[in-house]
Formats: structure tokens, sequence, C-alpha cells
């Protein structure tokens, strides 16, 4: 369908080496996007970069100060951004009287302010795009609790609200900015908390998601398909998260 094509429209993936962001770069691709990937490595961020034939810029996002390096090689190449995908994560568990302040800085520096500072960065491309979509990758630890991992619970909720600050903001730019909450997704980072729980009991869907399923659900908030779309969370857990509201 025309609501769902992205040709002609340049987006970046942060994360985008493997796992959700790789599925969602590569579905982008699929959509006629051109992509650019973000990895914390030059060397492996190159090599898929190449296989997939991906442009590619990398950095380390726990350092907020290093940003506008990071991000010369696309804003020397590119005067507009038409999508921008903040799915750069991870999560350190510690319960809560172990917690330890170095830790607690480097989860929510990539989760929560990685994200704010790259909109802001990247504002008059994403102005000049005219039409732009901002996709911030949270989870539904947005707001459900788990044990031992406050931390990425932390940071993801305050990634959802900051999304909800950017939708008000960035609409009079024709700017929207929506959550994208994975639920139980086969990745390298979870698997083996994945494959010890018996998620089958918990999810309505009665499976695990995989990553490839992040990626129809980002080309609808990415395409004019989601023209009238902006501020919210979409989540896409095989109803899991309810089910654990609930029960």
């Amino acid at each position: 369908m025309q609501l769902f094509d992205l040709t002609g429209k340049t987006a970046l993936v942060t994360g985008g080496t493997r796992g959700i962001g790789l599925a969602i770069a590569r579905g982008l691709q699929e959509a006629g996007a051109s992509v650019w990937i973000h990895g914390s490595r030059q060397e492996s961020t190159a090599a898929v970069a190449r296989q997939y034939g991906f442009e590619f810029l990398y950095g380390d996002l726990r350092d907020t100060d290093a940003l506008d390096g990071m991000l010369r090689p696309l804003l020397d190449k590119l005067d507009r951004l038409d999508v921008l995908v903040n799915n750069a994560g991870f999560e350190t568990h510690r319960p809560v009287e172990q917690g330890r302040r170095e830790e607690m800085d480097a989860v929510y520096n990539v989760n929560a302010k990685a994200p704010y500072f790259l909109v802001q960065k990247l504002l008059p491309a994403l102005k000049r795009a005219g039409k732009a979509s901002v996709i911030n990758v949270t989870s539904i630890h947005q707001r459900v609790p788990v044990r031992g991992n406050g931390y990425y619970c932390m940071a993801k909720s305050s990634l959802a609200m900051y999304t909800r600050v950017a939708a008000l903001e960035l609409a009079q730019y024709g700017i929207r900015v929506n959550n994208l909450a994975p639920g139980a997704i086969l990745t390298d980072m979870n698997r083996e908390l994945v494959e010890q729980m018996d998620f089958d009991r918990w999810i309505p869907m009665q499976r695990v998601g995989r990553a490839e399923e992040l990626a129809g659900p980002a080309v609808f908030l990415a395409s004019e398909a989601s023209s009238y779309v902006t501020g919210t969370t979409l989540f896409v857990d095989g109803g899991y998260s309810e089910n654990l509201l609930r029960y």
C-alpha cells in the first residue's frame, strides 16, 4: 500500500546492528527507506552496514557529550532526516539495596538521556523533512515493574513520558513522536532469561515474540499510515502486559 511506502525517506536506527534494531532497520529498508544504523563499535557496525546495504555511524551512547561527533557523518551528508528510531538500550539487573550509581547512570544515559539529546541535535534535520517520525523503543516495563530491574524500568518510564512531552512540543513542525513497546522478544540481550522462563503460561498468544515482528509496527509508525498518531504507545507483546497487569 502507498500508505506504508517509505521510498525517498531517510531513517536512522540506533542500536541497529542486531536484534530488534536490525529487524526494524531491515523493515524500513524493505519499505523503501535509505537506512543509517548506529552501533557502539566501528568495525562491527561497518560489517553489518556492508552486509545489508546501510550507511552507518558509531559511538558509545553512555557518553552523551560525544553525540555531536557521532552524528557528524550523517549531518555532513544529509540535510534532512525523515525517521529517527531510538532503539539502543541495555539493562543491568540489581536489587534496590545493591544499587550502584555508576550502573544506573550508564543505563539511564543509553535508554533515556541519549534519545532526548539525539532528538534535540537532529531537530533541524527532522524539521526539514516536513513530516518526520520519531520512534522511541521503550518496553512493557515502562508501566509493568519487574523485581531487580529498577534502573531499566525507571529509564523506560522516563523515555515514555518524554515521548508524550516531545509529541506536544514538536507537532507544530509536523514531527510525530511515539513509543514502540516490545514485550518478551527473543534477542541476544534477554536470550538467557527468555529461555529459562515459561512464557507460554503468561503470554496470551502462548509464545515469545520474534525481533522481525517489530518491523511492521515500526514501518506503520514511520509512514503516512500513522499520519495522525502521536504521543502514544504501540505495545507489541502478544497481550503479555495486559495479563501481567491483571494477575
